[in-house]
């Protein structure tokens, strides 16, 4: 079975939620990623040039912390997977990374954190862009 691919789509609704979506190539499906420090990003939505971060406490995630659009910068670590175009988001300073919810593939399905655990509902790729 060929593998599904859904793609990070934000829609801005006042700092609105991050979910995933077929791809279509639409901006709020690009994000860039701008550096801050030793594999750390600040991750930034092209279509509406929000910053990926988390709703609720910044400084306590938690599995299920939902993933939003934010103005403000918040810092990711990019690590490459045991695959070369597989690559974990983790947030800052944590075991959370970029999670989607049960490896759904339907449209809509919500994007959060949760504790790392390799699996592959937690592994991005990563392609270049014209944004």
């Amino acid at each position: 079975m060929a593998p599904t691919y859904v793609c990070v789509y934000y829609r801005y609704v006042i700092h609105g939620f991050v979910n995933g979506y077929p791809i279509s190539g639409n901006p709020n499906q690009q994000w860039s990623l701008e550096p801050d420090h030793d594999n750390y990003y600040f991750i930034k939505n092209a279509g509406f040039g929000e910053y990926l971060s988390i709703e609720g406490d910044l400084n306590n995630p938690k599995d299920g912390t939902r993933v939003i659009g934010s103005a403000q910068k918040q810092s990711w670590k990019v690590t490459t997977d045991s695959s070369p175009t597989h690559h974990r988001i983790f947030y800052r300073n944590t075991n959370f990374v970029v999670d989607l919810d049960r490896g759904l593939s339907n449209p809509g399905t919500p994007i959060q954190l949760w504790t790392s655990a390799g699996t592959p509902n937690q592994a991005w790729i990563f392609e270049v862009a014209n944004i």
